[in-house]
């Protein structure tokens, strides 16, 4: 799954509040240039929750997202998580 130039913002779930992915569909995650902010989960993972095999972010900030456990992610067997140039804050 691709991400790029995108404002994802005030979304909310149980489990990741912008996005859940079942084990089935196990993939990657990229995103790029894309602003994620003020998302919720009442449970797991504020932006995302589920798993992933490898998430990479770029050029990106990531602000404000909120979960019980993990304000941005929460992945299960994940192999590889790849930030570059991004900000991360008060997640």
């Amino acid at each position: 799954m691709k991400i790029i130039g995108s404002y994802i913002f005030n979304n909310s779930a149980t489990n990741g509040g912008f996005l859940y992915k079942p084990k089935e569909f196990s993939q990657f995650l990229n995103i790029d240039n894309s602003s994620i902010n003020n998302n919720l989960a009442t449970q797991e993972g504020g932006f995302v929750a589920g798993y992933f095999t490898e998430i990479n972010l770029m050029d990106s900030n990531l602000t404000l997202n909120k979960a019980s456990k993990g304000g941005v992610l929460s992945i299960k067997d994940i192999l590889l998580i790849k930030l570059t140039r991004c900000l991360l804050e008060n997640n």
